[in-house]
């Protein structure tokens, strides 16, 4: 089975009104977020790639992926060290 996530994570902090903001500007904005997501995620269809026999369940969270590759080639390397 493969889950694919599709995660709100607002542009910038939405305050202490967000429980009850529901204007056509706020709300277009969160839709057009959303379908940016949603495109990316299906242009990227990870669950395409075979998985493998031993691997019952697969989660996928593209956005949340590239967001974190994004941020870690900005952070300065790490290197590696052993573990016994």
């Amino acid at each position: 089975m493969d889950i694919v996530q599709l995660i709100y994570r607002p542009m910038s902090p939405l305050g202490a009104a967000k429980d009850y903001e529901f204007s056509r500007v706020t709300m277009t904005t969160s839709w057009g977020q959303g379908k940016a997501d949603a495109t990316v995620t299906l242009a990227a269809a990870p669950w395409l790639d075979p998985s493998p026999p031993e691997v019952g369940v697969r989660v996928f969270d593209v956005v949340h992926d590239m967001l974190t590759s994004r941020q870690s080639s900005h952070a300065p390397s790490e290197t590696p060290t052993a573990t016994s």
